[in-house]
């Protein structure tokens, strides 16, 4: 850690820090049938005319390790699925009049994709390619008018007018993720994979190059022409090696717009997943080594959520994989290297002073899903900036703030190596509520303020967290070391109104400095503490 990135750890554990979030919410799920709604997952998305499109992607579960079975011909999706939610109506029409290099591309999986006006832009993704007789990463992008493939979709018209393709070697990305920041595509980290994937091989059947980049450019389209331009890179080998994370937008403390790339797989040398979180600002990035993220760590549905009032970014996970669980018996996160299937729906949140704070909410997934799904807001709901939800101007009690979209499921959260074939695309739609003013412990607390304390400080082998409130609520308190990690978990459940005490035990920490943070119904305090 350089000096700078020490100065501000210390900062953060020293800073005490109360805001009376009276905007804090759960959520729910509420589970909801479309008939002819396919299990899909992986796939590029677009929303046109209140419609939404799914193109490529998969539609059997986990992928296999060994060939045949890593990524079946059958299960590639080579339809164009047009879905209207409100109606729930599906309609679908094949690629095969399309030329062999789109159909290709459109069937392949991994995309990243971005959509400007009625224009979806697909990039890269891994899939068979025809030509080479091999499974490649593409170095395509293909263009499409999602308000003339709709028409021809609905009305079984020909749908190639309506796809444009370039090829350029700077694609060559699967696994990563696209967004828009201003006028710029930002193509951020992922791999190039080339071959059959084999977990057995060790004689180079495959080819596996990461990034290790952020990618910028502008697209160029005038409906005819097609090409990109400015092209520029960022590039950093220790904490861009990463695939199959979450880029979501932010607003920053400061009220800049930008990105957030959470998690991801794997770290060089081993299978374990990224814990610090990389802010990436126009032109520039930040990784936050003071933040460690434990639960949802692969790629899964995710609700962005703005509070002004507060200056508070939450952003919720819905499942997916996870090398921590919580265990809300013992206050512990038991870990498991292999990084299995989980129901944990999470919060993080960046509150006004910067600090990051992480909590699991009392939901869970129905079952052992969310990895690969898609988060998409209801059109009703108020967006800043077209895709966070704001908050303050939603209503008290529940609305639908989205819905959850396709996904992995799986009936193991270790199925890996058992049989991957066991899992499946998820062909359920999820409606996902935002409560505001919950009555599960998520509720005002009007002007009233955390009251906490922690005696003796400084402490050898034990101190207690004395902390006071006037009415009840979910108290989330832990204990982390001077890097963001956490040490314990002091308490994670509803608590009644009044003083209470936690003894934390000292005797296993080495001497020196931690924070003991804890949040309730919003209010977030850190309080420093020296371990003599």
């Amino acid at each position: 850690m350089n000096f700078k990135k020490l100065i501000l750890a210390l900062s953060l554990l020293i800073a005490v820090h109360t805001s009376k979030a009276q905007d804090l919410f759960d959520v729910s799920l509420v589970p909801t049938t479309i008939t002819d709604l396919p299990g899909a997952h992986s796939f590029a998305f677009g929303k046109w005319d209140g419609k939404w499109i799914i193109i490529g992607g998969r539609l059997n579960g986990l992928h296999g390790f060994q060939p045949p079975f890593g990524f079946p011909f059958n299960s590639a999706n080579s339809q164009i699925y047009i879905i209207d939610p409100d109606f729930q109506q599906v309609w679908d029409t094949t690629t095969s009049n399309l030329s062999q290099e789109l159909i290709d591309h459109v069937s392949s999986s991994a995309f990243e994709f971005v959509q400007r006006d009625s224009m979806l832009y697909i990039m890269g993704g891994y899939g068979y390619n025809t030509n080479l007789n091999s499974f490649i990463t593409f170095p395509n992008l293909t263009a499409v008018n999602l308000s003339s493939l709709v028409n021809a979709v609905i009305n079984q018209g020909d749908i190639s007018p309506s796809f444009r393709q370039l090829t350029d070697s700077n694609l060559l990305v699967a696994g990563g993720h696209a967004a828009w920041m201003d006028s710029t595509c930002y193509l951020v980290f992922g791999h190039r994979f080339d071959g059959r994937y084999d977990k057995q091989d060790t004689t180079g059947f495959f080819v596996q190059e990461y990034t290790h980049q952020i990618r910028m450019f502008q697209i160029n389209d005038d409906g005819v022409n097609l090409s990109l331009s400015n092209y520029a890179t960022l590039t950093d080998t220790a904490n861009f090696r990463r695939r199959d994370y979450n880029l979501i937008p932010q607003i920053f403390p400061d009220g800049s717009s930008g990105l957030t790339a959470f998690s991801g797989v794997f770290r060089e040398n081993m299978n374990l997943p990224y814990f610090h979180p990389v802010n990436i600002h126009a032109g520039t990035y930040e990784v936050d080594t003071v933040f460690n993220q434990y639960l949802n760590h692969y790629d899964s549905g995710v609700m962005p959520i703005y509070d002004a009032n507060f200056n508070a970014m939450h952003n919720v996970f819905f499942g997916g994989m996870a090398m921590y669980t919580y265990d809300t018996l013992t206050n512990t996160y038991p870990v498991d290297s292999l990084i299995p299937f989980v129901k944990t729906i999470s919060r993080v949140t960046r509150w006004a002073n910067g600090a990051v704070s992480e909590i699991k909410l009392p939901v869970e997934m129905p079952s052992l899903q969310g990895t690969n799904a898609l988060f998409i807001p209801d059109p009703a709901i108020p967006l800043i900036n077209n895709e966070i939800i704001n908050l303050n101007l939603l209503p008290s009690g529940s609305v639908r703030a989205g819905f959850l979209l396709g996904g992995i499921e799986s009936p193991l959260n270790n199925i890996s190596d058992i049989d991957p074939s066991l899992t499946w695309a998820v062909s359920t739609l999820y409606e996902v509520y935002i409560n505001k003013q919950s009555s599960t412990g998520l509720t005002s607390l009007g002007n009233e303020k955390i009251s906490a304390q922690l005696t003796p400080n400084p402490a050898s082998s034990e101190t207690q967290l004395e902390i006071h409130f006037a009415h009840s609520g979910f108290l989330h308190a832990e204990l982390r070391d001077i890097t963001g990690r956490v040490i314990k978990v002091i308490c994670h459940k509803k608590i009644g109104e009044g003083g209470h005490v936690f003894r934390i035990d000292l005797a296993d920490l080495a001497p020196g400095m931690y924070a003991v943070n804890c949040e309730l119904d919003g209010n977030y305090t850190s309080l420093k503490l020296i371990k003599d």
